[in-house]
């Protein structure tokens, strides 16, 4: 409805401007962020100008809509970091307090951390398995038991996805290698070549994704 849609405008005006104001803040703070040992208050002060600027573009309804969750996050996650910066308190103090904080934090926050560790932890443990010449069958029993049934049996299906995906990548490469050396051709003809061989290959969808990876591949035989 044309109210809706002025009201859209307007929004998407006011976050573009937020999004080129947060560029100038960066820029701002860039020398001190950009360093290892960027302390947490200066990373707490430049967070909390962003915030802050917010109201400058949005209104409080929208900040919110867009934000909350971006910054329940953020908080969780700082709050942890100065419990364990703080020297002051011994190991045992500091679990305590990451237990409180923990029960004064948003519960899907908690739950998303834990499970995110815990597919961090089986992860590096799979990749171990498959070094060690575990089989199919014994990874996803694995899985099974540290992660149910339903997510061994989605991580199946990545693991089906990528296989596919990598070889369609190695037919892909074993072509692009024959273009590439092709000498007897002008550079516009081989990247003519190239952009035919990519549409192939890949959907569309995924073209970006093989000019970027080609690109990486580029820089680093460089």
């Amino acid at each position: 409805e044309p109210q809706a849609y002025a009201q859209a405008n307007v929004i998407l005006e006011g976050y573009l401007q937020y999004r080129n104001n947060i560029g100038v803040i960066n820029n701002q703070y860039a020398g001190q962020l950009g360093s290892e040992g960027a302390s947490l208050a200066t990373i707490k002060e430049a967070k909390s100008t962003v915030r802050e600027s917010r109201a400058d573009f949005l209104s409080e309804q929208v900040s919110v809509a867009f934000f909350k969750a971006e910054d329940e996050y953020d908080d969780y996650m700082i709050g942890r970091a100065i419990i364990v910066a703080d020297k002051t308190l011994t190991e045992d103090e500091k679990r305590q307090q990451l237990e409180l904080h923990d029960l004064s934090s948003p519960t899907e926050l908690v739950d998303s951390r834990r499970e995110s560790r815990i597919l961090s932890q089986v992860g590096t443990q799979v990749k171990e398995l498959r070094n060690n010449g575990a089989t199919d069958s014994e990874i996803y029993h694995y899985r099974q038991q540290q992660l149910g049934v339903e997510v061994a049996d989605r991580l199946s299906e990545l693991d089906v996805e990528r296989q596919l995906w990598q070889a369609r990548m190695d037919a892909y490469r074993t072509e692009l290698a024959d273009i590439e050396s092709a000498q007897e051709y002008p550079a516009q003809e081989r990247e003519r070549m190239v952009k035919a061989l990519r549409e192939q290959h890949f959907e569309e969808q995924e073209l970006l994704r093989v000019r970027a990876l080609d690109k990486i591949r580029r820089a680093a035989s460089n």
